[in-house]
């Protein structure tokens, strides 16, 4: 027995150590039932690859809320007809996503302080905004030749007014209360959400240059919420899923970001990205991400116009930062393999003693 333990024990480290290796930053929000941040509590305790506490900030209720992995919020999306319950729980078991700890988002009427009525409109939370700095380890791999690979889990929060998160890869943390247009004189690539306003629902591959907001169509005039000139197209966005298979609100994203440092044809670097989700449902593989954006070509900048393309000093991106309205979102992964950003819950100790038994046992027989 001590054999077939250890033989386990080695299989476990040999198929989880390359992922685990090429993972920087993760984090899964395993924290209590709390607000992320407020006057007393900053969370980051134990976050690989984290350089500071959790900053944010939310609109009309308190601020960003964690929520235990494997519960609903209570948050009630359709109380003027029947109730009917937001069902995400902070899981992606139909992507076969390793999740762990809680989730973040608007807190649910339970949590509010006096307690709401759950059968009645119970997410008046808007606009969330939340940031952290990554360590110097993690800043010194974006350089020439190297690959970033971002990963996230979210959902809708709620119906009405909802806008996807903005995820950056930047120079800054997020200024409060920005709803995706606006980020200060900072830099960095991220995921969409709008602007424009009719993009708010959408996932697509955008980027910062001191401030200026620029996607596939180029720079967004006065980084403007509402121009049709700048909208990006459904043909070259993803849909951020708001309705699952049982028409119940939460369906799960798993977005996909992709970052190629100096790899495009004068130097520029290339942001690709993707998302699995109800409309999109394929197994989360590389294989798969090189499917999705081979169907969406604008989702990756190596087709942009040249004028367009991102080329920005990339020693300068030093945060992660979420911007948006309404919305879920968990398992912030960062890593310098597809592996390492999207890996699979790891094998049961029952499927290694197995697997080492059958080891041991034709070793015999030899």
């Amino acid at each position: 027995m001590k054999t077939v333990n250890t033989l386990a024990a080695a299989l476990g480290l040999a198929l989880t150590t390359s992922a685990t290796a090429s993972l920087q930053f993760h984090e899964p929000f395993d924290y209590s039932d709390d607000y992320l941040q407020n006057s007393t509590n900053g969370q980051s305790a134990g976050v690989l690859g984290a350089a500071s506490d959790w900053t944010s900030n939310a609109s009309s209720v308190g601020d960003v809320w964690i929520h235990p992995q494997g519960t609903t919020t209570g948050i009630n999306w359709q109380p003027s007809t029947s109730p009917e319950f937001t069902v995400f729980d902070g899981t992606a078991s139909a992507y076969n996503l390793a999740t762990s700890g809680g989730y973040v988002g608007p807190p649910g009427p339970l949590d509010a302080n006096p307690l709401n009525d759950p059968n009645q409109d119970s997410s008046n939370t808007d606009r969330l905004t939340l940031g952290i700095d990554l360590d110097a380890s993690i800043t010194s791999s974006f350089t020439t030749g190297n690959t970033t690979w971002i990963s996230y889990v979210t959902a809708w929060a709620w119906d009405r007014n909802s806008e996807a998160p903005n995820v950056i890869l930047g120079t800054g943390n997020v200024p409060a209360l920005s709803r995706g247009d606006n980020y200060g004189t900072d830099t960095g690539f991220g995921s969409g959400g709008g602007p424009t306003r009719n993009n708010r629902t959408d996932i697509y591959p955008m980027f910062y240059d001191a401030g200026q907001y620029r996607n596939n169509t180029g720079a967004v005039a006065g980084n403007a919420y509402s121009d049709a000139a700048h909208e990006v197209t459904e043909a070259d966005s993803w849909n951020w899923g708001a309705l699952d298979t049982n028409d119940d609100l939460g369906e799960v994203n798993v977005v996909v970001m992709k970052i190629e440092w100096n790899a495009d044809t004068l130097g520029e670097d290339i942001i690709s990205l993707a998302v699995f989700n109800d409309d999109n449902p394929l197994a989360l593989t590389e294989a798969n991400f090189d499917t999705l954006i081979a169907s969406k070509p604008q989702a990756s900048s190596a087709n942009w116009l040249a004028a367009n393309k991102p080329n920005i000093d990339e020693t300068q991106l030093d945060t992660l930062t979420v911007m948006g309205i309404k919305y879920h979102i968990d398992e912030i992964r960062l890593g310098t393999t597809f592996a390492a950003v999207a890996p699979v819950p790891e094998p049961s100790s029952l499927a290694l003693l197995g697997l080492g038994g059958l080891l041991i046992a034709r070793r015999r027989r030899g």
